[in-house]
């Protein structure tokens, strides 16, 4: 039982003995494994061995776990990082690579950095560092080569030439008799054709003739006798030197070709519209739609006087077309614009003096609400206003004082215009001027439209003439009266 528990403490003994042991251990592994900073590498030497490397070297630097060498061409500012080795490493051998080159006869810089992966720092370095020169490559020298010398042989002893003997006399050659010029077979034609070849032309009294030009094919053919001819004297007739001449209304063709039938000819089409015949044209518009026709110094009408020419339609026809107006310029032309009220065809006809221009045939697609509805409203006020025992003049006056004081001033959604303002019961003075002088046409009286460039006899002409204020005056028992019927109220001045 004693050996027993002698045996258990000399274990426990042991056991101690080993704990003390690690205990006195820890401090020495602790200090190994320091978070210092590391001093500074020292480098101690830099030679280059051979043509494309260097060798640094250096002594250790205290808590160092690594060192970094750097290098840089002598001048440069900036190090490059050359490698990392471990702290065991005291010496490096760099040679020339793409990425880190040498370059032999030059001078390099090198230094090496400490540092303590513990602590996460480094140390000082030579800033300076220390320079090397790159050996330069040996070249191997030829050896020079003795030549022998070439002992030369006596020349030969020269031989006289024979003397020359004279060379026979030439015989005279025949003389070359010249090759007789074949003479060139000629050249025949193939096509007569007209050169250029007008496309659409239309012969007029303004412009009754057309010259034409011929060519022979190919162009250096023999020349060819041709003859031109015109299919319809009465429509045009061509002379000989290609000068086409309308003489009527129609198409003509004229015609090119050889006078031996040798070769292939050709036409070309005219159209002629010499004798004035009158006109017939057609126009589409649908209600609402305003159009215009025109009769200008281009139509080739023979018109002196455009002031002159008359616009004739009958007056039934004013339910389908109205607004109708005529525009004059003496020298230029005549115009005559108008509006579609409801659906139907109006013939119109063009004159100047005993003459028939031309017939216009006028077809309105569709019913213009607007218009009828402005019918309708002036119809009702000639029945809320008027009565049998008024002077035309009171129904006037009626008319005007209601526009100008039920109505309220303003040009904005259509306010210039009658088939509007009537809806908005809010008008302009054009619009004001314009329903006036549709109030004084029911009762039968001449109006004028007026402004500071002049008095015109329908309303279009006044404001298509100049801008600005519009007013009326009206003819009553022969005197011309003024009406201005432009609302009194104006909203912004409230």
């Amino acid at each position: 039982m004693n050996r027993r528990k002698l045996k258990q403490r000399i274990c426990i003994a042991l056991s101690l003995v080993m704990v003390l042991l690690l205990v006195l251990a820890l401090p020495v592994s602790a200090a190994s494994k320091s978070k210092k900073k590391p001093s500074t590498a020292t480098v101690t030497s830099v030679k280059s061995t051979a043509y494309n490397s260097a060798t640094v070297r250096w002594k250790k630097a205290k808590y160092a776990t690594s060192y970094r060498i750097y290098y840089k061409q002598f001048g440069a500012k900036k190090w490059i990082k050359l490698k990392d080795v471990n702290a065991k490493t005291t010496g490096y051998t760099h040679k020339s690579s793409k990425k880190y080159p040498l370059k032999a006869g030059k001078r390099y810089v090198y230094t090496v950095r400490a540092y303590n992966k513990y602590g996460k720092k480094w140390g000082n370095y030579n800033k300076n560092g220390k320079v090397v020169v790159i050996k330069r490559k040996k070249t191997v020298s030829q050896p020079n080569v003795v030549s022998k010398p070439v002992t030369s042989k006596p020349t030969a002893t020269p031989v006289p030439t024979k003397k020359p003997q004279p060379t026979a006399k030439p015989k005279p050659t025949a003389t070359l008799v010249p090759t007789a010029t074949p003479t060139p077979e000629p050249i025949k034609a193939t096509r007569i054709r007209f050169n250029p070849y007008p496309v659409g032309v239309t012969l007029t009294r303004q412009y009754p003739t057309y010259k034409l030009e011929v060519e022979v094919l190919p162009h250096e053919a023999e020349s060819v006798a041709y003859k031109l001819t015109s299919s319809d004297t009465s429509i045009a007739t061509v002379s000989a030197d290609g000068t086409v001449t309308g003489t009527g209304d129609g198409t003509v063709t004229i015609s090119v070709e050889a006078l031996d039938g040798s070769c292939e000819g050709d036409t070309i089409v005219f159209d002629a519209d010499m004798l004035r015949k009158p006109f017939k044209r057609e126009v589409s518009l649908e209600g609402g739609d305003s159009k215009g026709v025109e009769i200008a110094d281009y139509s080739d009408l023979d018109i002196s006087d455009f002031s002159q020419v008359k616009f004739n339609f009958d007056s039934d026809d004013k339910e389908v077309i109205g607004d109708t107006y005529i525009h004059c310029d003496s020298k230029r032309y005549a115009y005559f614009g108008f509006t579609g009220y409801q659906a139907g065809t109006v013939t119109v006809t063009a004159t100047y003096g005993d003459r028939l221009l031309g017939t216009y045939i006028i077809t309105v697609t569709s019913r213009w609400d607007n218009y009828y509805g402005y019918e309708a409203w002036r119809k009702s006020i000639r029945e809320q206003f008027w009565t049998d025992s008024m002077s035309v003049k009171e129904k006037l006056d009626a008319v005007q004082n209601y526009i100008k004081y039920k109505f309220v001033y303003g040009s904005e959604d259509g306010g210039s215009n009658k088939y509007w303002a009537y809806q908005m019961m809010k008008c302009d003075c054009w619009g004001a001027t314009e329903m006036m002088g549709d109030f004084a046409a029911d009762l039968g009286c001449k109006v004028k439209y007026c402004n500071g460039y002049g008095e015109y006899d329908d309303f279009s002409t006044a404001i298509g003439t100049a801008g600005g204020h519009q007013w009326n005056k009206i003819l009553i028992d022969g005197e011309w009266i003024i009406y201005d019927a432009t609302p009194y109220y104006h909203p912004s001045s409230n």
